[in-house]
């Protein structure tokens, strides 16, 4: 038995070796098309769960109130820390740009505040 597996582990290595561009542009088109779906997954939501909440958003960032082409699902780290989510701490969608800001940000008011105040400042002239 561990032959066969062997052999069979050399075959789909050799054949993903000469098939590799065209198996990675399959599977970037997979997951553009479904990333909804495995975010959702991910998250504890299912895609129709998702896109509910994009139609409740009018399809707009829940922060920036921009449009969203690409959900980013926001969730409480301090429910669920790292990626996975319970999927009942989800807090709404967000375009990606506001996504990332509140990761830099470590979800943390204070430091957001203080980016404001920070931009407020310079934006009235003060230097």
């Amino acid at each position: 038995m561990a032959r066969i597996r062997e052999g069979q582990k050399e075959y789909n290595h050799a054949y993903y070796v000469a098939n590799r561009a065209r198996i990675r542009a399959q599977q970037s088109a997979y997951g553009y098309a479904n990333r909804t779906s495995i975010v959702a997954v991910r998250k504890g939501l299912t895609a129709e769960k998702v896109m509910g909440l994009l139609e409740a958003q009018g399809g707009r960032c829940a922060i920036c109130l921009g449009e969203i082409d690409v959900p980013h699902i926001d969730h409480d780290h301090s429910c669920c820390p790292g990626q996975r989510s319970c999927g009942g701490c989800v807090r709404g969608l967000l375009c990606p740009a506001c996504n990332h800001m509140l990761g830099k940000a470590q979800d943390e008011p204070e430091v957001l505040e203080a980016a404001a105040r920070y931009l407020r400042r310079y934006a009235e002239g003060g230097r």
